[in-house]
């Protein structure tokens, strides 16, 4: 059986994007910016903002790094909290997910 991460359903928030984007609204909030303020900083609007922290949409590797820079933490920051599948199916080998040696 596949790992649920790899069956995502079109539409439907992952559990990854919306832990990311609650700790980008925590941290946020902690620095006292505002929704407009952070996307004036990466040159994206409010709502995108919104969006990001709902997990609504994801956030770009690019992007999360100038959030990690702007917000002054690590992008490991955002990956700290999420919740990982409890199988090791990871690699990709010959068109079949194996199972980790890990």
């Amino acid at each position: 059986m596949l790992p649920r991460y790899a069956q995502m359903q079109p539409g439907v928030p992952s559990l990854i994007d919306m832990d990311v984007g609650k700790q980008l609204r925590q941290r946020r909030s902690l620095l006292g910016l505002s929704q407009e303020n952070l996307g004036e900083a990466v040159g994206v609007t409010f709502q995108q903002i919104q969006k990001y922290e709902r997990g609504a949409n994801r956030i770009g590797a690019s992007c999360l790094y100038q959030f990690s820079i702007i917000l002054a933490v690590s992008i490991a920051y955002f990956l700290k909290h999420t919740k990982r599948p409890s199988n090791r199916w990871c690699v990709w080998n010959g068109g079949v997910f194996r199972e980790c040696p890990i």
